[in-house]
């Protein structure tokens, strides 16, 4: 049932540091049409730089993450369906080394 739900979503990459990630993406046979690309224009900060990016969404859903974040498997279709019941849901951090092993929670 979310697969059909969430089948239309959309990936909304902001670079802030001047790299064409569009062009890079594709050199490695990543090209999708539902991957958005926004260059900030020199807008500093990753707050005004999800901000140039939340002020274009038509969605009733949005997640962000930074270029050094990382979902579990299924955290996106648990937070839909909380979605459903509640007007805003917020999940723990939990804070991992580069080889994915636990370090601590945050919230």
């Amino acid at each position: 049932m979310l697969v059909r739900i969430h089948a239309d979503w959309r990936l909304w990459i902001i670079a802030d540091d001047g790299v064409d990630y569009a062009t890079l993406l594709d050199r490695v046979g990543l090209n999708d049409p539902r991957i958005v690309h926004i260059d900030s224009g020199g807008v500093g900060g990753a707050a005004n730089a999800r901000n140039l990016v939340l002020d274009r969404l038509n969605t009733p859903f949005a997640a962000i993450l930074d270029a050094d974040d990382r979902l579990k498997p299924k955290k996106l279709a648990l937070a839909a369906v909380a979605l459903a019941e509640y007007a805003i849901v917020t999940t723990a951090l939990d804070v991992m080394d580069e080889q994915f092993i636990h370090l601590r929670h945050i919230g």
